[in-house]
């Protein structure tokens, strides 16, 4: 895996076939600290899912970017095309069914 850090935001890229067809990168927002967030990254490696990884602030009131997104201001935030998701429960089971193990 390598992450490149580029205006701000890191690039994770993966060479699992899977990630390479997709036409868009998953987005997701992202604290570093945040272990909910963590939960989101290790399962996305798990996967070997490519993925833009957006830091947002500490200060919630900042995060004007998630808020355009989702809504709310909490993190971690999963963007996949249309979908959006907003809490690491859902994002984790969501990538589970979406892009686990295949029979």
């Amino acid at each position: 895996m390598v992450a490149k850090l580029i205006a701000g935001r890191y690039f994770l890229t993966t060479s699992k076939d899977l990630a390479s067809e997709r036409m868009e990168k998953m987005k997701l927002y992202d604290l570093d600290s945040c272990p909910y967030c963590m939960m989101v990254r290790d399962k996305l490696s798990e996967l070997g899912l490519e993925y833009e990884k957006i830091a947002v602030p500490s200060y919630r009131p900042n995060r004007k970017e998630v808020f355009e997104v989702s809504g709310q201001y909490l993190v971690p935030v999963l963007v996949d095309g249309d979908v959006v998701l907003d809490d690491e429960d859902e994002i984790i089971a969501y990538l589970d069914k979406k892009y686990g193990q295949q029979p």
